[in-house]
């Protein structure tokens, strides 16, 4: 039965999901939950841990790492619009909602902002919304290109007229040089922000075809779309390849939505087309292919509509009708200080003091400039709190942990491990609390 909800604000501990049996999947719905809609529009999660889920008409709900659910909309917010489309974060750690009447900002404590035509925003249907490394906002319409936001007064349109490819917008992406990818309905455009467009099309790429529904980049700098028919990767210089059913391992249908995990893996999260299809896959970029339906972890039949990946190395995927459902991480099962990383990628050493009474210092090499995310997980494999997530220079480098989580209260003694994630490579190491 669904609820209705009449309250102002809502925040509850959900201490045991619900696990699908027999695989590492959790599915988060309005009934066993905190989850307000079961019909998502979006994801985004940020360095602190936390996941925010857009609904299609209820506004958007936080899922905090310590289990508490709050819930947000027009009524209890500074929200524009309870028709969330899409959720970004920018570098200052400021949360994005783009909606079908503007766009808001959000601190993550209390302070709002929103944006629609009275503050000089022409075309408030936006659908998807990202941010670059410069301090502006791209916001794709459907119908009306893209806009860049200063985040200040300062609006920017590009359209057909400006060398966009089709100004019905699909997909955003800015990659590591901060160029704009744009996904439509007639194939990709690369923008670099002044004046030098760049197109591509089935008919002139190796494209698999002009519907791009969505974009990621891999840690490898590889570039992967989303297509009508399955998937499409480019190496950004000339060097394609495609995806389908009938030639490799991936699922059936149209790729709505992409992700690159903490262990290098794609993730697909597809279109629904009849009940004995696939609706997720995962390919590890090589060789070999996993794909979940039904049977083996996800249940129901239900379309994707955004897919990320947490803090804590969980992928999460929306759908449109059954809620979140999410593939664990399975950071407690590894034993010893066995390595996962490729040679000469980058060295972790053990931390020191270890054991430790209040703080230990965490050292590390990079061999090559690198996005380094450093995390701390307990005895059952719980994120406890990101201490690094940030694009490093190669060198030697030390992270401190103070032996306090992400709300800042301290952990008890006990057996902790602590993980580095540099390009698609991730070692784990043990560390013991003392006190």
């Amino acid at each position: 039965m669904k609820k209705i909800l009449i309250f102002i604000f809502v925040a509850f501990v959900v201490s045991v999901p619900l696990k699908t049996a027999g695989a590492a999947w959790i599915t988060y719905d309005s009934e066993n939950s905190g989850l307000t809609d079961d019909f998502l529009t979006s994801l985004c999660s940020d360095t602190a841990g936390n996941v925010w889920i857009g609904s299609s008409n209820y506004g958007f709900n936080k899922l905090s790492p310590d289990s508490v659910w709050s819930f947000y909309n027009t009524v209890n917010s500074g929200l524009i619009d309870d028709r969330v489309t899409d959720i970004a974060i920018d570098a200052d750690d400021t949360l994005w909602f783009s909606t079908l009447f503007g766009i808001s900002r959000f601190d993550g404590d209390a302070a709002w902002k929103s944006y629609n035509s009275d503050s000089g925003l022409v075309h408030v249907d936006i659908r998807v919304i990202t941010a670059d490394g410069l301090g502006n906002v791209w916001l794709g319409t459907f119908g009306a290109g893209i806009v860049k936001f200063d985040r200040d007064t300062t609006w920017t349109y590009y359209t057909e007229d400006s060398g966009l490819i089709d100004n019905r917008i699909l997909s955003l992406l800015v990659d590591s040089e901060n160029n704009i990818w744009i996904g439509t309905y007639s194939g990709i455009s690369k923008f670099d922000g002044g004046s030098s467009w760049t197109s591509y099309t089935q008919t002139g790429s190796g494209l698999l075809d002009d519907t791009v529904r969505a974009i990621a980049q891999d840690d490898f700098g590889n570039f992967w779309f989303g297509n009508g028919t399955g998937a499409s990767r480019f190496d950004g210089q000339s060097s394609w390849t495609t995806y389908t059913e009938s030639d490799s391992g991936i699922a059936p249908g149209t790729v709505n939505a992409i992700a690159v995990d903490n262990s290098g893996n794609i993730w697909f999260g597809h279109e629904y087309t009849d009940p004995s299809s696939v609706w997720i896959a995962r390919f590890d970029g090589v060789s070999e292919w996993t794909t979940y339906d039904k049977y083996n972890g996800v249940d129901g039949n239900v379309s994707i509509t955004d897919v990320t990946v947490a803090a804590s190395g969980d992928v999460w995927f929306a759908t449109d009708r059954i809620g979140a459902l999410v593939f664990e991480s399975d950071v407690s099962g590894i034993s010893g200080d066995d390595d996962l990383r490729l040679p000469n990628e980058f060295a972790l050493s053990r931390c020191y003091p270890n054991p430790f009474n209040s703080s230990t210092t965490i050292e590390y090499s990079l061999q090559r400039r690198s996005d380094v995310t450093i995390s701390i997980y307990d005895l059952l494999g719980r994120h406890l709190r990101t201490i690094v997530k940030e694009r490093q220079a190669s060198g030697t480098h030390t992270a401190v942990w103070d032996g306090t989580d992400s709300g800042g209260d301290a952990v008890g003694s006990g057996l902790y491990f602590y993980s580095i994630k540099a390009a698609n490579i991730t070692e784990i190491k043990k560390m013991i609390l003392l006190k």
